[in-house]
Parts: structure tokens; C-alpha cells; sequence
């Protein structure tokens, strides 16, 4: 009696187990939330503008990805992740050590040592930006 169909039919079988365990045991990278950041328009000097929110608390989940895209024109607010509740004064508390933004993305991933609880300032004007909860 041949047993090859029933060797062949059992060897499939493996594999797809096999397949099973990794893509279940295999984290998959997830897809960043995007924050669209711009300044408030000059004559108004609100601050920030987060997904077209003035100075929103923003929530985060440790290790998620977050992108952060800042698009401020011509205004000069570097935008930048810190410590300071204040900002402003050439960036004090950068914790990402990340160059301020001003037009481009920053990519961040909240970690066990991140702070839970941070700001996103602009280097330049002091109380720009608004607070950042990690939990």
C-alpha cells in the first residue's frame, strides 16, 4: 500500500501549524497615528494647531507609533517633544534629543521610560504648545 498521499497531506498540515504559530507569535509592526501640526495664524498667536484643535492634550499609548507632521509655513515655532511645561528659551528639556522642526516629521515611539506625562513646546515662544499623556 502506497502511503504517500497520507505523507504528503501530514507534511502540509505541519507547515500550515508551523505558519500559524509564527504569524501569531510575530508582532507586526503597527501603523503610525499621525498628528498634523501648524501654527495658529499670526494675528492670533493661539499656539499650535493639532488636527485642526488649538493646543489639544494629546493621548498616547506606550509603544505605539506616533508621527508628528509639521507644516508651519513661514512661522517660526520649531516644534519639539520635552519636559519643559514652558518651552520656548532654545528647547530646554528635550528629552528625544531631536533638532526643533519647523517643517518636516518626527517619528516617535513612547517607551517604559518615557515620561508620562510631557509637553510639545516650540523653542522660540514660550506656552505654545500643550500636554502629552502616556499611559
Amino acid at each position: 500500500m502506497d502511503h504517500t498521499p497520507l505523507i504528503v497531506v501530514v507534511i502540509i498540515g505541519v507547515i500550515i501549524i508551523i505558519a500559524i504559530f509564527i504569524v501569531a507569535t510575530t508582532s507586526i509592526t503597527s501603523i503610525p497615528t499621525t498628528f498634523f501640526v501648524t501654527v495658529s495664524p499670526t494675528s492670533s498667536n493661539l499656539g499650535y494647531i493639532v488636527n485642526n484643535q488649538i493646543r489639544p492634550q494629546l493621548n498616547l499609548k506606550r509603544f505605539s507609533n506616533y508621527v508628528f507632521v509639521v507644516d508651519e509655513g513661514t512661522r517660526n515655532e520649531p516644534f519639539y517633544l520635552t519636559t519643559s511645561n514652558t518651552g520656548g528659551q532654545g528647547a530646554p528639556g528635550n528629552f528625544l534629543n531631536i533638532v526643533p522642526v519647523t517643517n518636516g516629521k518626527i517619528s516617535f515611539k513612547p517607551t517604559q521610560t518615557t515620561p508620562s506625562t510631557f509637553f510639545y513646546m516650540s523653542s522660540n515662544t514660550p506656552n505654545y504648545g500643550g500636554t502629552i499623556t502616556v499611559s
